[in-house]
């Protein structure tokens, strides 16, 4: 006896109409086509369609969408006209009304023919593919009124959620605008003419643009003021957006005209002045400028190459530096000063006259400047002391004294000192010192090898280019006299030697430095602060010598090495079509992954990162968009720790698609389909409650059942199936079911494995087509694969393996992932299943995935156990593997 396959069962089960007439079956006709179907009504009228179009062998009527996609649900009542031989439609009170929810809501109804056979119908609408994008792509200010209105020219485009962010300082409004609005050739504005202007009253103030693409979608952008916030000190600011906000004015470029000598430029952040001190000044002075503009910011208040025009001193001009990601901003006022001599120092002094004349001088005096110190060599009488001398002290032009001093100074010894302070015209003091050089010939020589003092003068090293950091060191260094020691003590960022420092050694009298390069012009390169530097010091008594060692103390306060991203969130941040439904933060990695369940390129996401103590973020200027423009793009940044260590991290994409219904928790109403999924048997799937609600989803699972039944005097098992496509009986394939089934459906994602929560219980006794028993016992299935289709026209895979008499796999059609598990046995309760995908053919890319779920193994061959139960619940793909003691968020 042939054998009845299971799906045809299934399919006799689901007929509605057979033949009631005399003649014999095989005498009607199986015609059930619809030869016709005129739309000769539809609403809205904003929705404009073409005629439809038939598709016999697909059962398929097709109505071209033109416009009006965004006008959904459409409703159409159409006129159909069927082949002669067919007798109704089924549902019976079919008379042309459909409603479309949505464009991609497909409707259906049955053709039977005389014979009885009932032919399923697809009334589907196809999208002419018109131009949708609605966004805008730069947004110029080119005039505005008032002209002095302190506005940036570029306003910040929001992607997410829509808006434009007009920049400004506070202060700005009543303002009105003329803006430049770029956008998509096929785009228009509603209402909107070139060179209209958008008024702000208020700062709070908002202008709607709604944007029309070509589809007739339509987007509502939002056009605001944003007064910026004034940043007053660098505590305030990360290191890369000091820089950013710092930078232009430390790198302003200045050129003098008319006679204008700059004689400095210096410029405080704490207040945002930058002086120009000049000299030769002709009013009204003016000085040429260039502001250079760093990335992410934009300069306000005047054009960057404009010249600064001077009517007296002490005048300002103002300009800003807007920093477009975080909406803050400094203010930098330039003054024009008058150039003061900052020199506060004894140029010469000359000794008009001393007392007792036995007492020989060398003159005139030696000033050290960098000392500042007056040296009087006594080069005889020493022992005629006290010495009583007048001088005539010269000062650097502008100086004077803070107290005048005595007109006459008295030596009692020669160790005597005395002090005076000088006021440099700037307005400096310098304290200066005049002592006795006792160069007597019969005075012992000092013997004496001391340093008494070590002061650094200058010094310097390398800088981080994002936060400048360099070495700080004390400058006066600490002396020890026994150990012969001189420590400088590092106060920060000892990691930036080598260090390049001058110096100025106090010696005892008569002392001199032996050692070439040490004495006060020499440049002394410390390559790490370990590194120590010795030299010797001669007495005046050149018999005398000792050995010096120069060292650093190490007093940087405790920097931490660490910094990890340790929260990234894209909730509500994520541009129109596409959807992070996970992400995992990978400290091992440094990588912060992004699960798409959908994926509309180009991709904008606008995060919220926060990172560990200490750390902050280079490279990505928090609160701007990032922009992927394939799902490949890697963004990437570094991480900074308090220690200025870097860590690069990366921001990577990965589409992971949801299956459909996965939680089979939407059903047909009489409860047998499964949304998303298909099942040729009509009574061996159904929905339950899971038995142990707490497991997973607590809400519906589906069953599947293989049952027998007798049909035509045959005792047929059929297996309960569940799988991704479509199935359409048709009496042709009788003898060849699975050309019936169509497996698969279009897939965009790449998992890695297959999950999902059962419970099986077998059914006995395992039985064939025939209903003989035989050995063994049943067992559930599920396979899932990843397939290729390169075809064109209708995908057709029917799971040929060639071993059962339908064929073999289509040339077009390459599996190239596949994991099947046959062994389901029997479960104490919900269980989860793992399948673990294996490549086949890694030069293909999949665009098809099919899953299928069978209560009985063998059910395709009619073998099976009447019984056997598979419960499917949280049906899930893997698509990543995250590391050991990464971070889930989910949004």
């Amino acid at each position: 006896m042939k054998k009845i396959n299971r799906t045809l069962w299934a399919a006799l089960v689901v007929l509605t109409a057979v033949p009631t007439a005399c003649e014999r079956v095989e005498m009607l006709s199986d015609a059930a086509e619809v030869l016709q179907f005129r739309i000769d009504h539809s609403e809205p009228a904003t929705i404009e369609l073409a005629d439809p179009e038939i598709d016999s062998r697909e059962g398929l009527i097709t109505i071209p969408l033109l416009y009006g996609k965004h006008d959904f649900p459409l409703r159409i009542r159409a006129t159909v006209a069927l082949s002669e031989t067919a007798v109704k439609t089924l549902p019976p009170h079919f008379d042309g009304e459909l409603t479309f929810a949505a464009p991609d809501s497909d409707l259906s109804f049955y053709v039977v023919a005389a014979s009885g056979k009932v032919k399923l119908w697809t009334v589907r609408l196809r999208e002419i593919v018109l131009d949708e994008q609605t966004q805008i792509d730069g947004f110029t200010i080119l005039s505005c009124t008032p002209e002095t209105a302190l506005v940036a020219r570029h306003a910040k485009i929001a992607h997410i959620p829509s808006r434009v962010h007009l920049l400004a300082i506070p202060g700005a409004s009543p303002l009105a605008v003329v803006p430049a609005i770029e956008r998509p050739a096929k785009t228009t504005i509603a209402g909107y003419t070139e060179g209209q202007p958008l008024t702000f009253d208020t700062p709070a103030a908002t202008t709607p643009l709604t944007l029309i693409a070509e589809s007739g979608k339509t987007q509502v952008w939002t056009v605001d003021l944003v007064e910026c916030r004034e940043v007053h000190s660098l505590p305030e600011l990360s290191p890369e957006l000091r820089r950013r906000l710092h930078g232009p004015a430390s790198s302003l470029s200045l050129s003098p005209a008319g006679g204008l000598e700059i004689m400095d430029v210096s410029s405080d952040f704490a207040t945002g002045t930058i002086a120009i001190a000049v000299r030769g000044a002709a009013f009204p002075a003016s000085i040429g400028a260039v502001v250079p503009v760093r990335e992410h910011t934009q300069l306000v208040g005047r054009a960057p190459d404009d010249p600064f025009t001077f009517a007296q001193f002490d005048e300002a001009h103002s300009f800003y530096i807007i920093d477009n990601a975080s909406q803050s901003y400094i203010r930098w006022t330039v003054q024009l000063k008058e150039w003061k001599n900052p020199a506060a120092d004894v140029v010469g002094v000359a000794i008009t006259r001393h007392e007792p004349a036995t007492v020989a001088l060398r003159t005139p005096a030696t000033v050290d400047a960098l000392r500042g110190t007056v040296h009087i060599a006594v080069t005889g009488g020493v022992a005629d002391f006290p010495l009583t001398v007048t001088p005539e002290i010269a000062l650097a032009p502008g100086a004077s004294f803070k107290t005048p001093p005595p007109p006459t100074f008295v030596f009692a010894t020669t160790s005597d000192v005395h002090e005076w302070t000088v006021v440099a015209e700037s307005g400096a003091e310098k304290v200066w010192r005049m002592k006795i050089d006792d160069n007597d010939p019969l005075t012992p020589a000092n013997t004496a090898t001391d340093v008494r003092s070590y002061k650094v003068i200058r010094y310097s090293s390398s800088e981080n280019p994002h936060t400048g950091s360099r070495v700080a060191i004390e400058p006066t260094a600490v002396v020890d006299p026994v150990a012969r020691t001189i420590r400088i003590a590092i106060t920060d960022w000892k990691k930036y030697f080598p260090l390049t420092l001058q110096a100025v050694a106090e010696l005892s009298d008569g002392a001199v430095i032996a050692t070439p390069g040490f004495d006060d012009a020499g440049e002394l390169v410390f390559d790490h602060w370990t590194t120590t530097k010795r030299f010797t010091v001669q007495a005046e008594d050149p018999a005398y010598t000792a050995e010096w060692t120069i060292a650093f103390t190490d007093r940087e306060p405790a920097k931490s090495a660490a910094a990890a991203v340790t929260g990234f969130s894209v909730a509500a941040a994520v541009s129109e079509g596409s959807a992070v439904e996970v992400l995992y933060i990978e400290p091992g990695k440094k990588q912060v992954t992004l699960l798409l369940s959908e994926a509309a390129l180009p991709l904008r996401i606008n995060p919220a990162i926060s990172v560990s103590d200490g750390a902050c973020i280079l490279d990505l200027p928090t609160g701007d968009e990032l922009l992927f423009t394939t799902l490949n793009t890697v963004k990437t940044f570094r991480l900074m720790a308090e220690d200025e260590t870097t860590y690069p991290w990366a921001i990577v994409l990965l589409h992971a698609p949801p299956l459909p219904n996965g939680t089979m928790e939407d059903w047909t109403p009489d409860n047998r389909n499964a949304i998303g999924w298909s099942n040729p048997n009509a009574t061996g799937v159904t929905v339950v409650a899971p038995s142990s609600p707490g497991f997973g989803n607590a809400g519906w699972a589906a069953q599947l059942t293989s049952r027998t039944a007798t049909i035509l005097s045959l005792n047929i098992t059929a297996s309960g199936s569940l799988f991704l496509g479509s199935f359409n009986y048709t009496i042709a394939y009788a003898d060849q079911p699975k050309l019936m089934t169509r497996f698969g459906i279009p897939w965009a994602g790449r998992p890695l494995a297959l999950e999902a929560d059962y419970i099986y219980q077998r059914g006995a006794p395992l039985v064939n087509a025939n209903h003989e028993i035989m050995p063994g016992q049943d067992y559930g299935s599920a396979t899932i694969e990843l397939l290729h289709w390169d075809g064109t026209g209708v995908f057709e895979y029917h799971a040929l393996n060639g071993n059962e008499g339908y064929g073999t796999l289509p040339s077009n059609i390459t599996v190239t992932d596949r994991a099947i598990n046959e062994t389901i046995g029997n479960t104490p309760g919900w269980t989860t299943l793992h399948l673990d995908l294996q490549p086949i053919d890694n030069t293909k890319i999949p665009n098809y995935l099919h899953i299928t779920f069978a209560s009985s193994r063998q059910g395709d061959r009619q073998i099976g156990a009447n019984g056997s139960t598979l419960k499917l619940d949280n049906i899930r793909l893997i698509y990543y593997v995250p590391e050991a003691g990464a971070r889930e968020v989910r949004n």
